[in-house]
């Protein structure tokens, strides 16, 4: 019975956590050949405060200064070059998926930003 009454917050805390999460946006982007792995990076962020702005009035709890500060994180899948975006929401993660080109995902992997993290993922 205790470890039952441990259990339900957990699951409702990861219900609230996966509607929150359950809308992943899209969008293709390639960069113009002069653009940095910094000014790419930005272009991202503000596609997601773009999502923000239309979305705030759902059931997201979107916070302006994640897309700044370190909790923005790229994941890198390379089986269909898709970087998803994704940044603390609920204490879980929002994501949003962007199909980019070899440029872009070069100049981001070359810059080694400070405040992005890379991983590879094995699948989607």
């Amino acid at each position: 019975m205790k470890s039952c009454i441990c259990i339900l917050p957990l699951a409702i805390w990861l219900t609230s956590c996966s509607l929150a999460t359950s809308y992943p946006e899209t969008f293709e982007y390639s960069p113009k050949k002069e653009e940095s792995a910094i000014e790419i990076q930005k272009q991202m962020a503000g596609e997601l405060y773009g999502f923000y702005r239309n979305n705030k009035d759902k059931k997201y709890e979107f916070y302006e200064v994640q897309v700044r500060e370190a909790n923005l994180l790229i994941n890198y899948c390379p089986d269909n070059q898709t970087l998803c975006l994704s940044y603390d929401l609920c204490s879980g993660w929002a994501f949003y998926f962007v199909k980019v080109d070899e440029v872009a995902l070069k100049k981001l992997a070359d810059a080694r930003l400070p405040f992005v993290e890379y991983f590879t993922l094995a699948s989607l």
